[in-house]
């Protein structure tokens, strides 16, 4: 349960695609989004080959993942630059085919920007990572209620970690790894994206980062992932989330002061045992 009282939900939202701790702002300090920090090397050289440094658990790879991703966007790097500054510090392979920089905005009136899942493969260690984040352009003008994230692929994987992680640009980070609904299929989370603070120039969840640490189910398969973001405000708030064979569906306490978008799919990644 969360802080705030969940309620019965009296509509439910599906995206289909064709071809905790618990949030809370007190007692809550950070960097300013964008500080450096020092760039801690976790890559090896065996035998002239590159291998990655990340831990063999896969948890404890897809945390790693998350935070170097975070680190790289709050630089303002484009994304070929951070795929090649991952794989030049942590030995990660992108092996989707699709190009990176390619973002979906959500409503209109809300100016986020929402990535498509990449999908790397640490070197050396025998899971893939699928990542997806967002970020807000500017803090929406209408918050409160409770919002929802998450990443769904087109097949069955093997399912073996997963986190979510955001922050503003003044308020710290903060870090989940209970989702709501997790399988085959990805996982879906919901935190609370506010409050305003900062004399109204930041939220909690300005920005955003979901990783899912898996590998295929047997032999190789070629899957696609993509991600969703749920937003709320006023009384409505998500109340449950589902994940689904290429879908992830949200569940709301009203009709009405909501949107929902899916990003693009990721490009095909051919994933091996």
């Amino acid at each position: 349960m969360h802080a705030k009282a969940r309620m019965l939900s009296v509509a439910m939202g599906v995206v289909a695609l064709p071809a905790f701790v618990a949030p809370t702002a007190a007692g809550q300090s950070g960097s300013p989004e964008g500080r450096s920090t020092p760039n801690q090397e976790i890559r090896l050289q065996t035998g002239g080959s590159c291998a990655s440094g990340l831990p063999d658990a896969p948890g404890g790879g897809a945390e790693k993942v998350s935070a170097l991703i975070d680190r790289l966007t709050a630089q303002g790097l484009a994304q070929d630059e951070i795929d090649a500054k991952l794989a030049q510090d942590a030995c990660l392979q992108r092996v989707d085919d699709g190009g990176g920089d390619v973002t979906t905005l959500g409503n209109p009136d809300d100016e986020i920007s929402i990535g498509k899942p990449l999908i790397y493969r640490p070197a050396g260690k025998s899971y893939y990572i699928a990542a997806a984040s967002w970020k807000w352009k500017k803090i929406p003008k209408d918050i409160d209620g409770y919002d929802g994230f998450g990443i769904s692929f087109n097949k069955k994987v093997t399912h073996l970690a997963h986190s979510l992680t955001y922050k503003g640009k003044y308020y710290g980070k903060k870090k989940m790894k209970q989702a709501e609904d997790s399988g085959p299929y990805g996982a879906a989370f919901i935190f609370n994206e506010g409050p305003r603070g900062y004399a109204g120039l930041d939220i909690q969840g300005r920005r955003g980062t979901m990783v899912i640490a898996f590998k295929p189910t047997s032999g190789c398969q070629k899957v696609q992932a993509f991600s969703k973001y749920a937003h709320t405000w006023k009384s409505t708030s998500v109340t449950s989330a589902s994940i689904g064979k290429w879908s992830i569906g949200f569940a709301w306490t009203n009709y009405d002061h909501k949107w929902q978008q899916a990003s693009q799919p990721s490009g095909e990644a051919k994933v091996c045992r």
